[in-house]
């Protein structure tokens, strides 16, 4: 039965790697893309109504039933590619069932895709859009917002959903179309339509306006009145300036007047309760106390969505999003002029990030202890003290990193082979949210504890080089490599000191580590980091971005048992790290397994529960014994699972080997010995892998 069970858990796992890998030719998708652009209909090949029977017909018929739908059809090769390898770009809302779009079970990937394909528009001229932005037809954005509107009631209905994924389905309130406060946008669009009209020459643009509106039509109008506006008619004219108006009005709100519109507009008493403290204090120009409302606002709205009835959560959530705007303004503006009132700001931060779901109300609530204020009025503070509340701050920042990451990482790895841009997208998302301010004041207290100490961090010639937390020490010298990307096709070199946007799934042994998240003391970084003595670091998205153009370079990477990291070019180096690094290559280190410990005669499959830290090296690994532990400290936290202990692995490795004289062991032993020989014999580290990896794959 064991032999049966290990058997098909490796099928599982080889038939999951082989799904994963059985994607398209990234530079086919990438020639794809780029013809996409440059095509007048870009992802369409046609406008054609969509019936609510399926038929698909003409533009000039009509369906036989009403609730048809009209908007450019995609082209052949763009729906083979949603068909075959479930990557969509050029989504159209409408006539979509919102079980399809949403797509739960598979972590919501088409929705997820569907904000991708907004950001690569944002950030790429239009993206695939570049020209189809002009197809008169292809979007309707009545439609759009409708479909938009029947997909999160279907979302918000779902009371499950909601407290599970509360980041990622308020993201999708945030950047589906729909949520407006006014009826300006229906004026815009009328205009636009009289304007194109009267004066042809506006055609794109009235397409644009009524297709897919955004904040970057106030230029775009703008740049055409210097252009025509001393050759429109008067009355063409008078229409020109009430659309440039409220293009103006619409897109150039503040969001405190975005807030105040809401408040006007008929707001429920929840509602009115929250934001009424916030305009009065931003009225009286009272920053700390408006940050500290906005901060409770956000705190309660989450608790509301999430135990509420469904009716109200469209809205509750929208005004969180609104909220979160305002509380991004206001923390941009003046900075605190004391330190205990940077502190009491970064308090009331992290509770915002807590209300806006970047961390989890509980995980919130489990740190608020280590990180409460010690009020605006207290003069003085140890550096204990300060160092203690920075530690705090700081898991606030990394946790919310790595929940962005969770929610995304995936349709990045899918857009990152044939679209560059796509690996901004989770940096794009952080440095729009609050976590952005928490991040630089945690920057600027680590900073000031560096100076008090005399411990200053360094990351080669990078701002905000505090931040970088050491979670093993260790020193090492070798070439920087950056992978802002997926590290899936990366060839890791033990020679080499790499800084990872994301985690690996598998990672060979290297010189040194700085990575954005997996700063879990149990994941399987950390833990290869600490067995193999590898110098280890987490750092931000920025901190990639930033290092990036040093890729290539000689650095010397030390990380302090105090958690101070430093990374400097080899020429940089002081006298002492010289001869730290020159001892060490005179040194033959070695690392010995107490193999004396191994309870080989345990042979049961162990329920992780039954595990402690106590049991690694015995009958588990260090982290399955620590999971245990952890699991023990924490009911409820860690997942179930279980271990194939030591004593059973041997027993299998103990079988005869078919093709060979002996056991698996043997073979193992001989694969070894031969390694210790060609080592003993001068052989580069590159050849001994080679030989090693080689009779592993037999």
């Amino acid at each position: 039965m064991t032999r049966l069970l290990l058997l098909t858990a490796l099928l599982f796992t080889v038939t999951g790697v082989a799904r994963s890998q059985d994607g398209p030719d990234p530079e086919s998708v990438a020639r794809l893309v780029d013809a996409l652009k440059r095509d007048p209909r870009g992802p369409f090949d046609a406008i054609r109504w969509f019936c609510p029977d399926g038929r698909v017909i003409a533009p000039d018929e009509r369906c036989d039933t009403p609730g048809g739908v009209q908007h450019g059809r995609l082209r052949p090769d763009v729906r083979a590619l949603a068909d075959r390898y479930g990557i969509w770009i050029g989504q159209v809302l409408a006539g979509v069932p919102p079980v399809d779009f949403l797509d739960v079970e598979r972590g919501f990937s088409r929705a997820r895709q569907y904000q991708m394909d907004r950001f690569l528009q944002r950030s790429d001229d239009g993206w695939i859009w570049r020209r189809a932005r002009f197809y008169r037809g292809a979007v309707q954005v009545e439609d759009e917002e409708r479909a938009a509107n029947d997909m999160l009631r279907a979302l918000l209905d779902q009371d499950s959903v909601v407290r599970n994924h509360f980041l990622g389905v308020r993201d999708l309130v945030r950047d589906l179309p729909g949520g407006r406060v006014s009826g300006r946008l229906d004026r815009i669009r009328a205009d636009a339509a009289t304007m194109a009209a009267d004066y042809p020459a506006f055609s794109d643009l009235r397409v644009k306006l009524h297709g897919q509106p955004d904040s970057t039509d106030r230029d775009r109008v703008r740049q055409f009145g210097g252009i025509h506006r001393t050759r429109m008619p008067a009355s063409t004219l008078a229409v020109f300036d009430r659309l440039q108006e409220d293009l103006d009005a619409e897109y150039g709100r503040t969001p405190l007047r975005m807030v105040l519109d809401l408040l006007g507009g008929n707001p429920s008493t929840v509602e009115r309760e929250l934001i009424t403290p916030v305009s009065r204090a931003l009225q009286d120009e009272q920053t700390d106390v408006a940050i500290d409302r906005l901060a409770d606002a956000l705190f309660a709205l989450r608790a509301r969505i999430e135990a509420g009835a469904s009716a109200e959560r469209l809205r509750l959530l929208r005004t969180s999003v609104l909220m979160e705007a305002l509380l991004f303004r206001v923390a941009s503006d003046a900075q605190p002029p004391s330190l205990a009132r940077k502190l009491a700001r970064m308090e009331a931060l992290a509770r915002a990030a807590a209300g806006a779901g970047y961390v989890e109300r509980w995980e919130f609530e489990g740190v608020a202890p280590s990180i409460r204020s010690p009020g605006r009025t207290q003069t003085a503070i140890t550096v204990n003290e300060l160092r203690h509340l920075m530690e705090g701050y700081r898991r606030v920042v990394e946790w919310g990193v790595g929940s962005i990451q969770a929610v995304y990482g995936e349709t990045v790895e899918r857009y990152s082979p044939f679209e560059p841009l796509a690996a901004a997208f989770t940096d794009d998302r952080l440095r729009s949210s609050i976590l952005l301010h928490l991040g630089r004041y945690v920057a600027e207290l680590s900073d000031r504890i560096a100076v008090e100490t005399g411990g200053m961090a360094r990351l080669l010639d990078v701002p905000g080089a505090g931040t970088a937390r050491g979670v093993n020490a260790g020193f090492a010298v070798g070439e920087l490599v950056v992978v802002p990307g997926s590290p899936a096709d990366v060839a890791f070199d033990p020679d080499r000191i790499y800084v990872l946007a994301s985690p690996p799934a598998e990672l060979k042994p290297v010189a040194g580590i700085l990575s954005v998240s997996e700063g879990n003391v149990v994941s399987h970084v950390q833990l290869l980091a600490r067995n193999l003595g590898i110098p280890n670091a987490i750092v931000t998205p920025e901190h990639v971005r930033r290092l990036a153009p040093y890729s290539g370079t000689q650095v010397f990477l030390a990380v302090s048992p105090g958690g101070v990291v430093r990374l400097v070019d080899v020429g940089d180096m002081t006298d002492e790290e010289r001869a730290l690094v020159t001892e060490r290559k005179r040194s033959d280190e070695r690392i010995r397994v107490p193999t004396d410990r191994l309870a080989l005669a345990h042979r049961t499959l162990t329920d992780l529960s039954e595990l402690r830290a106590g049991d690694s090296g015995r009958i588990c690994g260090p982290k399955a014994a620590n999971l245990g532990q952890l699991g023990a400290l924490f009911p409820g936290r860690v997942a179930p699972g279980f271990i194939v202990p030591f004593g059973e692995f041997r027993r299998h490795m103990d079988q005869a080997m078919p093709g060979s004289p002996g056991t698996y062991w043997d073979y193992l032993a001989t694969t070894f010995r031969g390694a210790d020989a060609l080592r003993a014999g001068g052989r580069a580290a590159a050849d001994v892998d080679a030989h090693v990896l080689g009779r592993l794959d037999t």
